[in-house]
C-alpha cells in the first residue's frame, strides 16, 4: 500500500499528464493509504488515511471512520520506478 503523499501526488501527476481526474466524485471514490491518524488526541483511536473524491474543486484526504460507509474505499497499488 502507497502512503497519502505518494497517493497524492501520482493522483495529481495523472490529472497533468492526461486530464482525466482518477478516484471521482462521482461516485465518491477513495484509495486507502498506509498512513495512520490518531483522532482524538493520544487516545489510541487511529483510522487508515484515505485519499480521493478528485473534483474541480480538488483532491480529498481525509481518514476512514463513521459515516463513510456508503462510499467506495478500496486499495490501489502503486508502481514505483
Amino acid at each position: 500500500m502507497a502512503g497519502a503523499l505518494e497517493t497524492a501526488t501520482a493522483i495529481l501527476s495523472y490529472y497533468v499528464q492526461s486530464g482525466d481526474r482518477l478516484y471521482t466524485n462521482n461516485p465518491w471514490t477513495y484509495t486507502r493509504c498506509q498512513d495512520w491518524v490518531d483522532t482524538t488526541r493520544n487516545s489510541g483511536s487511529k483510522h487508515p488515511v484515505i485519499v480521493g473524491v478528485f473534483s474541480i474543486g480538488g483532491l480529498g484526504i481525509a481518514y476512514y471512520g463513521k459515516g463513510f460507509h456508503d462510499f467506495r474505499i478500496g486499495v490501489a497499488g502503486l508502481q514505483r520506478p
